[in-house]
């Protein structure tokens, strides 16, 4: 899944550089990727059992803190 969310953010770039139609907001991209991967989880509770939420949490508030400077 990594190397889908890679590919396709590559792909973006390229086609943003070549002035076709491209996705603005980057977030965009692995919140899909995310989104498919809990989906068809055999067992989505375990994929959010495995989830490291305070390194998640950790990264939010750096990149808030990050836009507030």
């Amino acid at each position: 899944m990594l190397t889908a969310s890679v590919a396709a953010h590559i792909v973006n770039d390229l086609a943003a550089l070549s002035g076709q139609l491209h996705v603005h907001n980057i977030g965009l991209i692995p919140f899909v990727a995310a989104s498919l991967l809990y989906f068809l989880a055999s067992s989505p509770r375990e994929v959010l059992a495995k989830v490291e939420w305070g390194k998640v949490l950790f990264v939010m508030a750096t990149f808030i803190t990050m836009d507030a400077i």
